[in-house]
């Protein structure tokens, strides 16, 4: 299991380095599971990357479901993986609810046949159901069951997805994915396609302005409802922190999501993250 687990944490380390500094901060009881989830999450996430048509990503997602069908029924292990295995131990440890894993899936099913968001509240849904969720099953294995930590956790899910989405823009262009809210885009009078030529950035702006309020409210919420919980949740939401600084980073290039200084110098962000969990704030 030794061998699983770094697995894990090399994953992690490699595709997801905010979040792994955070696990790194984790009490050490629940530093394994953290990984796992992680490493589980970024399997799923990324398929939407390695696929040529659509079928091939539903059968991805289902082998996921199988996998876990097959720890939660303590039917022999068909479906190999060094994140299943990972997995398996978590759930014999903590217990956790098929469900969790089951709503990250199902809502990565969107990832799939993709078509942008129609308005700021179904991004907001997406965001709840990647984001949000991975939050709660985070919250499940290091054994919080607080409703105050779960209701920060579903703010703390928006504010870091929809800060990731920014962020990732120029990536997810060149895969021909917008998570630009199709309304706003209209109202602006853009087209996906000028975007994906380099056009039209001056009329993002309002669009990115909005996305940036969004993300603030919701950061905000998650802040005063993590006043009332454990140090172990604080934990687990910790990887939130870092939206304060790309929301500047990102008001600072003029909300031009296309400025490459968005990402700027890792060093503030690794100091954000050790000074939120010293200090038990975001």
């Amino acid at each position: 299991m030794i061998a699983e687990l770094q697995f894990c944490e090399n994953e992690v380390k490699k595709h997801d380095y905010e979040r792994y500094l955070c696990c790194l901060l984790a009490d050490c009881r629940i530093r394994s599971r953290l990984f796992a989830i992680y490493s589980f999450n970024n399997e799923i996430a990324k398929i939407k990357h390695i696929i040529s048509e659509p079928m091939a990503g539903y059968i991805r997602l289902q082998w996921w479901r199988d996998a876990i069908d097959e720890i939660y029924t303590r039917q022999p292990i068909k479906h190999r993986h060094e994140a299943v295995d990972a997995l398996y131990e978590v759930v014999r440890e903590t217990g956790v609810g098929k469900e969790l894993f089951d709503n990250l899936i199902d809502a990565r099913e969107a990832d799939i046949d993709f078509k942008p968001p129609k308005d700021i509240d179904s991004l907001g849904e997406y965001a709840i159901g990647t984001s949000s969720n991975l939050f709660y099953l985070l919250l499940a294995v290091a054994d919080v069951n607080c409703n105050t930590a779960k209701e920060a956790a579903y703010h703390a899910g928006i504010a870091f997805s929809i800060t990731g989405f920014m962020r990732s823009m120029k990536y997810n262009a060149y895969y021909g994915r917008l998570m630009l809210p199709q309304d706003m885009m209209k109202k602006q009078g853009i087209t996906v396609d000028e975007i994906l030529r380099g056009q039209g950035i001056e009329k993002t702006k309002p669009i990115v302005r909005a996305l940036c309020d969004k993300a603030e409210i919701n950061l905000h919420h998650t802040r005063t409802l993590a006043k009332g919980t454990t140090d172990v949740a604080k934990s687990v939401l910790l990887p939130v922190c870092i939206v304060e600084i790309f929301l500047k980073r990102i008001k600072k290039c003029d909300y031009d999501l296309f400025n490459s200084n968005i990402e700027g110098n890792v060093f503030p962000i690794q100091m954000k993250i050790c000074m939120s969990k010293i200090l038990k704030r975001f």
